[in-house]
């Protein structure tokens, strides 16, 4: 994974493969925890989304409550195909990176 100089608003897009799957990721704060990893083409806790795709319905519905920049989002769509994703992020700084990563 390697940083890009391509930039959406404010953000870093880092373009890579996220496991398997080729993916973007909007990046502001390369330190967080969460984008650092996405920086570094990775999902953030890859072992809790294993167990989550381990129990997902096939074709189903996945509901992120609290999505914060959209990992799990992401690797709900990405990765186990859910029919649709439904993210809820109430806070305004999380949701701007959020909608730039579901963009």
């Amino acid at each position: 994974m390697t940083e890009t100089p391509d930039t959406f608003g404010p953000y870093t897009i880092v373009r890579g493969q996220y496991g398997r799957h080729p993916g973007v990721c909007a990046v502001d704060h390369p330190k967080d925890v969460v984008q650092r990893h996405h920086a570094q083409g990775r999902f953030y806790e890859r072992p809790e989304l294993a167990m989550i795709r381990k129990a997902f319905p096939a074709n189903g519905r996945f509901i992120d409550i609290g999505a914060n920049v959209g990992n799990h989002t992401l690797f709900a769509a990405l990765v186990m195909n859910a029919r649709e994703v439904v993210p809820v992020e109430p806070n305004a700084r999380a949701y701007n990176i959020l909608r730039a990563n579901i963009l």
